[in-house]
């Protein structure tokens, strides 16, 4: 049996979080009206390395070059908590339409 699965490139989940990572930490710094906790900025980094990790594993699929990919991961890095919120908004609405 052939599988139609790409393998994981650990590289490549490595940098695409990493790069998150340094969104996240960008946008974190940038924020020069909220007040620095400690908290928020560490549970904000987390969340940016999560959001590069499933970018990473999206990649593969998507067939594009890695340096636009490596982009998307910044972005999403980035803009992290708002692109979760937005996902959980699809999931929510297909398990919505499965239910009916």
């Amino acid at each position: 049996m052939q599988s139609s699965e790409k393998p994981i490139d650990f590289i490549a989940l490595l940098v695409t979080s990493f790069i998150a990572l340094l969104g996240g930490i960008a946008k974190q710094l940038s924020d020069s009206e909220a007040q620095f906790l400690k908290r928020k900025f560490f549970s904000g980094l987390f969340i940016s390395m999560f959001t590069g990790i499933l970018i990473g594993f999206i990649l593969p699929e998507l067939d594009i070059s890695p340096n636009w990919g490596y982009a998307l991961s910044g972005v999403a890095g980035w803009a992290s908590t708002e692109i979760l919120d937005a996902a959980a908004k699809v999931i929510k609405k297909w398990i919505e339409k499965k239910g009916e």
